[in-house]
């Protein structure tokens, strides 16, 4: 027979081929880098070359029919072995094919697979392999919730819906991702970038304060309204607490770490906790 069945009981899935003596070396064409490569000629080289261990039939899923660089490597492979003529090439009254004579013995009673029956192999066989895979389904990670479905307050964290990995959401606009390699990934969100924007704010009154005070009363006069250097204190003030607060967000990712190794409670400010004083902490009085 040309192709024997594959056999699901069996751990192997590489079949085994058996082309008949007064078949396998009547090639048609040559074999090798541009040449005819017909593909009955291809599938009998593939088998010759599997059989004589110069050529991986069983990566291939058996003889295929169609010429490639692993083809050009098993005939230089052979070629080199036997002494012969190292050109990757094989002619139908060459030396190679002459050398793979030796191999008749070892095909008595078969004949070679046409490419019909190849092509049928290989379809059933992408058929079982599909048939044999599993689907792994990726490890799911949760943060607990309450009851409720909201995080208890001592629990300082935000837990997700997410299929695959945890995400934590202290604020609506930060959010710390873990990766699949088990990282922390932090994309710091619009009240980070606003908290830089006020420590920028805070340099420089502290700048003009510096300033005013060098120049004296007449240099602050003349740098300043009246009675804004007073108030620009106090809303320094105020401005330093809210920042001081805000920028504990920089410290969430090594938190929410600590949380996922030994369930260490992430402690956030109240006044992210509660939007109401988040709200007023940031309109300066």
């Amino acid at each position: 027979m040309s192709l024997l069945p594959i056999d699901p009981d069996q751990n192997s899935i590489r079949p085994s081929f058996f082309p008949a003596i007064g078949d396998i070396f009547n090639l048609t064409g040559a074999i090798g880098p541009e040449a005819a490569n017909a593909r009955d000629d291809v599938i009998r080289a593939q088998i010759l070359l599997g059989e004589s261990g110069d050529l991986d039939l069983g990566s291939l899923g058996g003889p295929t029919g169609w010429p490639g660089s692993e083809l050009t490597r098993g005939l230089k492979r052979y070629q080199r072995r036997k002494g012969l003529t190292v050109d990757g090439l094989m002619l139908p009254d060459g030396e190679t094919i002459h050398a793979l004579q030796a191999l008749g013995e070892r095909f008595a009673g078969s004949h070679a697979p046409t490419t019909a029956e190849v092509d049928d192999h290989h379809d059933r066989l992408a058929r079982y392999r599909a048939e044999d895979s599993e689907d792994v389904e990726l490890p799911r990670l949760e943060l607990p919730r309450a009851d409720d479905g909201r995080v208890p307050a001592d629990a300082r964290t935000v837990a997700t819906d997410s299929d695959r990995l945890a995400t934590i959401q202290p604020l609506s606009e930060v959010k710390s991702d873990i990766d699949d390699d088990g990282s922390l990934r932090f994309t710091p969100g619009a009240q980070v970038a606003q908290a830089a924007e006020l420590m920028q704010m805070m340099q420089a009154q502290a700048a003009a304060n510096a300033a005013a005070a060098a120049g004296g009363a007449v240099g602050a006069s003349k740098q300043l309204p009246p009675g804004v250097t007073p108030e620009i204190d106090k809303v320094g003030h105020r401005l330093e607490k809210w920042v001081d607060d805000k920028i504990n967000l920089l410290t969430l990712p090594v938190q929410a770490q600590r949380y996922l190794n030994d369930g260490t409670p992430i402690n956030l400010p109240s006044a992210l906790l509660d939007p109401a004083i988040d709200a007023a902490s940031r309109t300066p009085r």
